[in-house]
């Protein structure tokens, strides 16, 4: 609870003039929420910085084009920017700072092998293991092998290291599909 709150008290003039330039960038809503797995499977709505184009399908990002992301989007996920309003989830208690990463209730696949492994059994988390291990969303036995290693070697100083190595490396996460070629270029 109180990382959350130092989340927001700290940069919250970073998600206001991030929020800003998606608003001046792009039309529609700043902020943007989805419902999400959480702990034991539960659906809550999880809270990001607009990123996407209006219009733009909820699916996992690595089924989504990058065209489908705004210039200013581009620069807000670089930076993991667009991550900042996910502190009211860590102060709802719906998010831990480490953990595996929230998935979509439309990523049937994903939420099958989560829940074999018992991976819902802890809450999901903003940094996760698979994101400083280059494992992307789209390889889902290797995912979920990541979340499961992460449960069976918790500690607070691998939360160190991966909070660590998210702010240094900036983590990798889920990928965006490549443009597709129409065949019109």
């Amino acid at each position: 609870m109180s990382a959350g709150l130092a989340i927001i008290l700290f940069p919250w003039w970073a998600t206001l003039i991030a929020w800003i330039a998606v608003k001046l960038s792009s039309t529609g809503q700043g902020f943007f929420a989805q419902d999400c797995v959480g702990r034991n499977g539960e659906a809550f709505k999880y809270y990001k910085l607009r990123s996407m184009e209006v219009g733009t399908k909820h699916a996992g990002t690595h089924e989504v084009d990058k065209d489908s992301v705004f210039r200013v989007g581009l620069f807000l996920r670089k930076w993991k920017l667009d991550e900042l309003p996910q502190a009211i989830n860590l102060l709802k208690g719906e998010v831990n700072l480490v953990g595996p990463r929230p998935c979509l209730f439309s990523q049937g696949a994903v939420v099958e092998e989560r829940r074999k492994l018992g991976v819902f059994e802890i809450g999901p988390g903003i940094a996760g293991l698979m994101q400083v291990a280059d494992i992307d969303i789209s390889t889902l036995a290797k995912l979920a092998q990541s979340d499961a290693e992460y449960m069976a070697k918790q500690s607070i100083i691998l939360d160190i290291k991966i909070m660590l190595r998210t702010l240094i490396e900036r983590g990798v996460g889920d990928r965006l599909k490549p443009p597709q070629n129409d065949g019109t270029g």
